[in-house]
This record gives C-alpha cells, sequence and structure tokens, in this order.
C-alpha cells in the first residue's frame, strides 16, 4: 500500500512539472524591438503578461502607449521544459477601438528570436529585431495592461511594492507578498478568477518549502468603480490546503481549484464565488481522483 501510494505521488509530481513547462510564462519585460533596414528607423518597447494577456507598446519618444490584442498563442516546450520552450504570439494593434495592425513575436528561452510589426492601412511588413539595453537599475520591473490601467511589478520575489495606474492618471501603490530564496522570481498571471467576464491579476511566488508549487495572491477588477482590490482568502478550515496554491479555474461550471500536495498525497481543493464575491469552499479530493 505505502509503495502504490509512493508511486502515485511521483507520478503527480512529474505531471505536474511537465503541465507546468507547458504554461506560458512572460519573462522580465520589457523587450526592446528595433526596425531593421528602414530609412528611419525606429523603436519600442514590448511589455506582456502570461499567454500574451495584459500586452502593449511603447515606442521610444512617445508619452502614450498602445494596447495589444490577443490574437493567436502557439507553444512548444523542449527536453529542458521553460527554459528551452519557444513561443510565438499575434497581436492585434488597437487604436481608438479599432485595429490598426499586427505585431509577431517568437521568442525561446527568454530572448526574442523574430519579431514583424504589419500596417493595416497598406500591408507593409516591419522586421523588427531585439536591442540589448544596458539597464543599470537594480530593480527590475513588469508591466502589464489591464482595462485601461498600467500594473507595474517587481521580479524580484524579496520586492514588495507594486503599483497600478488607472487611465484617469490615479496611482495605487500596494503591496504583494515575498519569499526571500535564490534563482526564483516573482510571476504574474492574467486570468478571470471570480468567472465575471472580466480579467483580474494574480501574483505567485513558489512555496517556501519543496517549491514545488506556487502560492497565489489575487486582485479582483471590479468594472463597477474600474479599479482592482485584493481578493478575501476563503475559510480554509476544511480545505486541504492552507493557502491558494497552483490557482486554476473551470468557466464552464464556475468553479475554482487549487492543488497542493498534504502528506503523502496531493490534492485538490475546488471553491465557488457566492452572490458577494466571496470565495467559498466545495468540497476536497484527491488528485487522482
Amino acid at each position: 500500500m505505502k509503495k502504490n501510494i509512493f508511486f502515485r505521488y511521483i507520478f503527480f509530481f512529474a505531471v505536474f512539472v511537465i503541465m507546468v513547462g507547458k504554461v506560458p510564462k512572460a519573462n522580465a519585460q520589457p523587450f526592446t524591438l528595433t526596425s531593421v533596414g528602414e530609412v528611419k528607423p525606429f523603436k519600442l518597447q514590448l511589455f506582456y503578461g502570461t499567454r500574451g494577456k495584459g500586452a502593449f507598446v511603447k515606442y521610444v519618444g512617445q508619452k502614450s502607449v498602445i494596447p495589444l490584442k490577443v490574437e493567436k498563442v502557439n507553444s512548444s516546450v523542449g527536453q529542458r521544459g521553460d527554459r528551452s520552450a519557444t513561443y510565438t504570439y499575434t497581436w492585434q494593434e488597437m487604436v481608438n477601438g479599432q485595429v490598426n495592425g499586427t505585431y509577431g513575436v517568437t521568442e525561446t528561452g527568454g530572448k526574442i528570436s523574430s519579431a514583424y510589426y504589419e500596417r493595416k492601412k497598406d500591408g507593409r511588413r516591419f522586421k523588427l529585431t531585439e536591442t540589448p539595453v544596458n539597464n543599470t537599475e537594480s530593480r527590475k520591473i513588469s508591466k502589464v495592461l489591464l482595462h485601461g490601467a498600467i500594473i507595474a511589478f517587481a521580479d524580484d520575489p524579496m520586492d514588495e511594492q507594486f503599483s497600478i495606474t488607472y487611465a484617469n492618471g490615479q496611482l495605487a501603490k500596494l503591496k504583494i507578498p515575498t519569499l526571500d530564496a535564490a534563482n526564483v522570481s516573482r510571476m504574474a498571471h492574467i486570468e478571470d478568477y471570480d468567472l465575471d467576464g472580466y480579467d483580474d491579476i494574480a501574483f505567485s511566488l513558489p512555496d517556501a518549502g519543496m517549491g514545488v508549487y506556487r502560492t497565489f495572491s489575487i486582485w479582483l477588477y471590479d468594472p463597477a468603480n474600474k479599479r482592482f482590490a485584493k481578493m478575501k482568502e476563503p475559510d480554509y478550515s476544511h480545505s486541504k490546503c492552507a493557502e491558494l496554491c497552483d490557482v486554476t479555474v473551470d468557466p464552464d461550471n464556475k468553479l475554482l481549484y487549487t492543488a497542493c500536495r498534504g502528506g503523502a498525497r496531493w490534492w485538490k481543493n475546488v471553491y465557488r464565488f457566492d452572490n458577494k464575491r466571496q470565495l467559498v469552499w466545495v468540497r476536497s479530493i484527491p488528485a487522482d481522483q
């Protein structure tokens, strides 16, 4: 019996590692891209989050940013997982609510291997190449654009500061959990966590133990006041996880899942949002069921 439990644990740990490797991850932002072969070269910065969401570009010399809408994302994971993974993104450039052009980027191992911009009005395609930037700042900041707000956060897991600059210029300075550990980084996830039709944002860090799963802090978007607010965590008294770990959502059944290891087993915890937007525990089941 103990041997069966051990092999089940090994199996689900391997599945977890494989599945994590297949999720497109955003690397440290921004990427600086420069036009190739143009009489008047131009340069821009490209920001984006998980699965290409929250993307925008900012042209050097311009104050405003241009939002990008995800059109397509493809990924392939090599034998070394994320380090050799290749992600191909296609975005529509949105200007005044209309498609103005298309950006395409292929990213491998955190580097841009190919990129282009295609202008809609004449179909002209501009080749872009990644330009190394001598960044002397020790604090590396990533950004995403979500519901007209620019969300900025540090990749450093020990940096608790993050900010939200809303469309009207209002700046909110906030704090997120930290982790004192080497060779780890913070990730941002864009997903409709409360399943109300509007994307929210979450930040995750590896757990402080074995580092086999990630713990989440989630900020929900309220379309009524057009602001983000930290999600109140549920009552964990019945759950097998005492925090939000490896969070996923099931839009079809309006459920939110967490997963963690408890004792010698992996568990899946099922939650549902009530009519007050509070997360309520439904059940906990072994991950192999």
